[in-house]
Parts: C-alpha cells; sequence; structure tokens
C-alpha cells in the first residue's frame, strides 16, 4: 500500500491553504463586523522599527481609542488629541479612514497576527509608513468619544 498516495490530497489541501491563513488578511464582512459599532484601543507606530512587548504591544508608541460607528463616522482620542472622521470598508476588504482635516483617505487590509489586529500603510516602495495595532474591541461607545 502507497501511504503516500494516500496522503497526497491532505499535503495539497494544506499547502494551498497555508499561504491564505499565514497572510491573516480579514474578508470586507470581517472587518465590518469587527470595527462596526465598536470601540477600539490600540496604538499608532510611524515607521518600521517596532519593538513588540508580550503584551502585542510595542514600545515608544501612542495608544488611542477610537469609536467606529455603524453610520460610518469615526471619532478618536490619541493622548489629549480628539480626531473626528469617516470610516468605511472597501469591497476589497480594505479599511479605510479620512479624518477631518486631512487631504487623503488612509485604506490599507487589516491583518490578524495572533490576538493582534494591524493596519500597515505602507509607501509605493513597499516600505511600512505607520502601523495601528488594534488590541481591544468593546461593544458600543462607553468611553463616549
Amino acid at each position: 500500500m502507497n501511504h503516500g498516495a494516500a496522503l497526497l490530497p491532505f499535503i495539497l489541501l494544506s499547502a494551498l491553504a497555508t499561504p491564505l491563513y499565514a497572510a491573516g488578511q480579514l474578508s470586507a464582512d470581517e472587518v465590518r463586523q469587527l470595527f462596526s459599532g465598536n470601540t477600539v484601543e490600540g496604538e499608532f507606530r510611524e515607521g518600521t522599527d517596532v519593538h513588540v512587548e508580550p503584551s502585542g504591544l510595542s514600545t515608544f508608541a501612542a495608544p488611542f481609542t477610537t469609536y467606529f460607528s455603524a453610520d460610518g463616522t469615526a471619532r478618536s482620542l490619541r493622548g489629549k488629541k480628539k480626531l473626528r472622521g469617516k470610516w468605511r470598508t472597501s469591497e476589497s476588504g480594505d479599511h479605510c479612514v479620512r479624518w477631518k482635516g486631512k487631504a487623503k483617505e488612509a485604506c490599507a487590509p487589516i491583518i490578524r497576527e495572533g490576538k493582534v489586529y494591524r493596519k500597515y500603510m505602507k509607501r509605493r516602495g513597499g516600505r511600512v509608513k505607520w502601523v495601528e495595532s488594534y488590541t481591544k474591541f468593546t461593544p458600543g461607545n462607553p468611553d463616549n468619544l
């Protein structure tokens, strides 16, 4: 009996599934479900040099709390700075936010990395411009943002 032939379908399935799982990119429905109507806590970090602590947060980063309303409005507190804007999910699954006073909407996929969700905004050459890490999701707007 050829055991290798019997395992071939499982090996092929694993090989095909691994890149999708490894990438960890959320679908449009998953992004909407994760953010819509929830208050999200995390951190914002510019650049690519991120030192990650066991908690999943990096050092030398700016913490934030943002409420993503189901109606597409977003309100955030970053340190003592309050921000208002609009958010949406693109058909391809990108999480898009445009803060009041900013000329451009920032869109990027949401990637699940263990227990942390991240949004990597990249420059044209592929280098990371900034990273937002989302570590806690709470239903509603308990902080009245």
